[in-house]
């Protein structure tokens, strides 16, 4: 993966700041006898002072149980997604199973699609990857796909046949799609991490998106598809969404980012023409470094046709 290393000078901190003065120090001595009266003063004076401290402290004592029973404090959302940046440096492979629901109107033509996706990826250089999965329509149709990535090239399984392709290539756009925990992406997130509020969800920090329709379509959406062809990027710009969810769980002894869920409902129009969609889609991430190699078979090389430029 990218190192992530820049972009934490980019993170302005939002830190609720608590202050309290240290009421600590030693009485001076005094060397002349007191009287009395003096004494029954002074001792009137340090016995107002001991309950004067003993209510502070009980006072500090309830302060930090209210507090830590509530788990949003301002701050949260960026300092949680900065140490996940930093942990997420290091992850070099890692699992990701994901579950989508996809109801798609293009050109008044209506589209329902679930699909099951398992992705296995290694940040080496070039990236390797194996994706397989399945999609099952409306009718009941089901179709299978399948995907690898190996020394620069794509190859991609369909109709019954297997298609090879340049991963920089205008047909390896779909590429994109699976580069949710780069640079560009985390990037995004820590820089608009206003728009995500904190809450404890036992083992993991689970951070949701409170941000406007806008603010969604920039937030989550605008990062991945960053580096698409200007076809898609042309729908992008045009894209109007609503009911956007978006939650991703952070778990709090690595930092590693271990699922996300999202939601919208978006319409845009360009050369694809008018597209209504309204899709749900749950991402499990795993095996965290785990992965030590990917290969592409040889079979797959040898019976790839060339597409693309």
């Amino acid at each position: 993966m990218k190192k992530l290393g820049v972009i934490f000078l980019m993170v302005l901190l939002a830190m609720l700041a608590a202050c309290s003065d240290d009421a600590s120090g030693n009485d001076n001595e005094v060397n002349e006898q007191p009287t009395n009266d003096d004494q029954v003063s002074q001792e009137t004076e340090v016995n107002t002072q001991s309950d004067d401290t003993s209510d502070q402290d009980g006072a500090a004592e309830e302060e930090e149980e209210d507090n830590s029973n509530n788990p949003v404090i301002a701050g949260d959302a960026a300092t949680i997604l900065q140490k996940s940046a930093e942990a997420m440096t290091d992850v070099k492979s890692f699992k990701a199973v994901s579950k989508s629901y996809d109801d798609s109107t293009i050109n008044g033509q209506r589209n329902i699609e679930e699909m099951d996706f398992t992705m296995e990826i290694i940040y080496t250089d070039p990236t390797a990857m194996y994706a397989h999965g399945e999609s099952v329509s409306e009718g009941g149709e089901t179709e299978a796909f399948e995907m690898y990535m190996g020394d620069g090239n794509l190859f991609v399984f369909g109709d019954g046949n297997w298609y090879s392709m340049s991963s920089d290539s205008g047909y390896a756009s779909i590429y994109e799609q699976f580069k949710f925990l780069e640079e560009e992406q985390i990037d995004t997130y820590v820089e608009f991490s206003q728009h995500f509020e904190v809450s404890d969800n036992g083992d993991h920090y689970l951070l949701t998106f409170v941000g406007d329709n806008n603010q969604y379509k920039e937030t989550v959406l605008g990062a991945s598809i960053a580096g698409l062809s200007e076809l898609f990027q042309e729908h992008y710009d045009n894209m109007e969404v609503s009911k956007g969810v978006y939650e991703i769980a952070i778990d709090k002894e690595t930092f590693y980012m271990t699922s996300y869920k999202m939601e919208y409902e978006s319409q845009t129009s360009g050369q694809l023409g008018d597209i209504k969609e309204n899709y749900k889609g749950t991402y499990e991430l795993s095996n965290f470094n785990g992965i030590n190699e990917l290969t592409v078979p040889d079979e797959v090389v040898e019976s790839a046709m060339p597409i693309g430029g």
